[in-house]
C-alpha cells in the first residue's frame, strides 16, 4: 500500500494555512493495523510515513499540551 492509500482521517493545519487559507502544510494521521498510527506532512503525499504506536502519540499529545515543545517555536 502507498502511503497515499493510507486512511488519513485526522489532520491538524498550521496556523499560516488556517490564517491566509493557503495550503501550507498539515500534519495527517491515519489509524493503521495493530493499533499503530501513521503521520505525514500533507503536503508530499507520497512521501514517507513515520509509523507510532498509540502510546507514542498518546504522549506526544501530552507533551504538547504541557508546554514541553514550546521552545521549538519561541
Amino acid at each position: 500500500m502507498s502511503p497515499s492509500d493510507l486512511p488519513f482521517s485526522c489532520r491538524i493545519s498550521s496556523p499560516a494555512e488556517l490564517a491566509f487559507a493557503r495550503p501550507s502544510g498539515a500534519s495527517e494521521f491515519a489509524k493503521l493495523p495493530h493499533g499503530t498510527i501513521g503521520l505525514r506532512n500533507s503536503r508530499f503525499p507520497h512521501g514517507p510515513v513515520l509509523i507510532h504506536t498509540a502510546d507514542e502519540i498518546a504522549e506526544l499529545i501530552a507533551e504538547i499540551k504541557a508546554g514541553q515543545l514550546d521552545r521549538l517555536i519561541h
